[in-house]
């Protein structure tokens, strides 16, 4: 079974991608609505796949993904957004070419 962390800020969003994973045969073993929780989550659980919002309170989605590579964490990522400004496609971009995704 696969595992995986969800991390978005709205709740109602979250259970909704969860029913969808279970429903596929995923575990969700992490539901968590900001960047810094993500970060404790993903070191907790060692989850297959993070699910990370761009736009959260705090720190956001590139900021943590940013921080996962640099602490050596290859963890697949799938960026969730509902839209996206050049400032994130940026931060995107540059963290994938820094780590050599």
């Amino acid at each position: 079974m696969t595992n995986v962390v969800i991390a978005d800020d709205h709740l109602f969003f979250r259970q909704g991608v969860e029913a969808a994973l279970d429903a596929a045969g995923y575990k969700v073993v992490g539901s968590v609505g900001d960047g810094d929780t993500a970060l404790a989550a993903v070191a907790q659980t060692r989850p297959d796949i993070l699910i990370l919002d761009i736009r959260m309170p705090g720190r956001g989605g590139v900021s943590t993904l940013e921080r996962l590579r640099e602490a050596g964490d290859r963890t697949p990522v799938v960026i969730l957004a509902t839209e996206v400004d050049d400032d994130a496609l940026i931060g995107i971009r540059s963290t994938a070419r820094k780590f050599g995704a």
